[in-house]
């Protein structure tokens, strides 16, 4: 297999035989591997791991099929050949795999997801301090030298936006993901405290496990 075609073609014929890794139940490369199955046609079986070295670890040996991951995470295995990437779920190439199509290229543009990174304030910080802020991070993002080291990485800035864009950026991503969590029956099954090691300072925090049923 070494194109996204061939590969759902192959997934198709095998119903239930493939399965996938991600960093966990419930993250975000578990739900990029939803998007990418459902709009594939696929049945394939999730496979969480706890980090990222085990899944290689099991792709490598061809215990696990394939993953759905962001490129600064994959970047490295592709580039030395342990891994093949077949296509990227960004609306645009990647300039740091300008030779990898993206999924829409393919026919499934439903299957687009983009695996993302922002800078958020404590809610109640003074307007003044948002945008002194948002201006000094957005002038750091256009220094070439920052830009040219995310495309080393494989990531990329995304386009300039206000704060209010960006709220409404994660709140139309929490809608997209709420649906797709509830059509998958991804829910929380457990609840739990957990507290740091240094208890007098921090105050306990709640951990959710999120299971398919």
């Amino acid at each position: 297999v070494r194109t996204a075609p061939q590969f759902v073609a192959h997934a198709r014929a095998r119903v239930g035989v493939l399965n996938y890794a991600s960093l966990g139940i419930g993250a975000a490369s578990h739900l990029a591997g939803e998007v990418f199955t459902r709009a594939a046609g696929i049945d394939a079986v999730h496979v969480p791991f706890r980090n990222l070295s085990d899944s290689f670890i099991e792709m490598v040996l061809g215990r696990v099929h394939y993953a759905v991951q962001t490129l600064p995470a994959v970047l490295g295995a592709v580039r030395d050949g342990r891994m093949r990437a077949l296509a990227v779920m960004t609306p645009q190439r990647s300039p740091a795999l300008p030779n990898v199509p993206t999924i829409a290229e393919f026919g499934l543009p439903e299957a687009q997801f983009d695996s993302w990174s922002g800078i958020v304030a404590p809610r109640g910080t003074p307007r003044r301090i948002v945008e002194q802020l948002h201006g000094d991070i957005v002038r750091a993002l256009r220094k070439a030298a920052l830009r040219d080291q995310f495309m080393r990485q494989g990531a990329e800035s995304m386009p300039e936006t206000t704060p209010d864009g960006f709220t409404r950026l994660m709140q139309n991503e929490y809608l997209r993901y709420q649906m797709l969590i509830r059509q998958e029956g991804i829910t929380v099954f457990r609840e739990y405290a957990c507290t740091s090691p240094d208890q007098k300072r921090m105050p306990p925090c709640t951990t959710l496990e999120i299971s398919l049923r």
